[in-house]
């Protein structure tokens, strides 16, 4: 991956000891709040009402998780130990966290790259990333979605359902060190899926791609087609 998800965490968990938002609270801010700045918290869950406008900073915390509202504005939110979910029509920066998922609601903007490590990525119908999305270890679902840059993933695999849209590579990387999975990884690709770039598998993968999806060249795999009448085998 272009960087290390886990140092940049940790490195931010080290500088929250001296941070200027909370150590022990949860971050509020409630509907409708326009120019609101973004704080921080060791041990606290963030929350973020609808209709919410913040305009500067940036969301961290170590132990808890995010939740932004519909209609909302954000910008980046970088987590340790916590799950991110951003409701629909909103618009967010970059969105990291080591353990715990990013669960993304329709027609969203995600203005920057998403990053886990331990933990799923999914993202709804009209969601658009204008970065990198990357998971070590759980899967990565677009259900008509639309990121903007690479998709790389070691283990859990890649689903493109409905009329996704990859403007860059897919690929699924070898583990680093020891690896506890033994079965392989699962790349399904429905129809009306596109990816413009490459696919890529520097491991065992079990890839399924619909006759009417758009793929790149496919590097370190065999795929197997499927029609409309056919089950996906995954």
């Amino acid at each position: 991956m272009n960087r290390s998800v886990t140092a940049m965490v940790a490195a931010m968990a080290i500088g929250l000891g001296a941070c200027s938002g909370s150590v022990n609270a949860p971050i509020d801010i409630a509907d409708g709040t326009k120019d609101a700045t973004a704080t921080e918290t060791v041990n606290g869950a963030i929350r973020v009402g609808d209709d919410v406008t913040v305009t500067s900073g940036s969301f961290r915390s170590v132990n808890g998780a995010a939740t932004v509202g519909a209609r909302s504005a954000v910008p980046s939110i970088t987590l340790v130990n916590g799950t991110i979910r951003v409701g629909e029509d909103s618009r967010t920066g970059e969105l990291t966290t080591v353990n715990g998922s990013v669960v993304v609601a329709a027609n969203t903007r995600v203005r920057g790259g998403i990053g886990i490590v331990n933990g799923a990525i999914t993202l709804a119908e009209g969601v658009e990333v204008d970065g990198e999305t990357s998971a070590v270890n759980g899967r990565i679902t677009l259900d008509g979605a639309t990121v903007n840059g690479n998709i790389e993933n070691v283990n859990g695999g890649v689903h493109m359902l409905g009329a996704s849209v990859v403007n860059g590579d897919l690929s699924i990387r070898r583990p680093r060190g020891v690896s506890l999975q033994v079965r392989p990884s699962e790349v399904l690709i429905e129809g009306g899926a596109r990816v413009t770039g490459r696919l890529l598998f520097e491991k065992e993968v079990v890839l399924r791609i619909h006759r009417d999806a758009q793929v790149g060249e496919i590097v370190g795999a065999t795929p197997e087609y499927f029609g409309d009448d056919e089950d996906t085998g995954l």
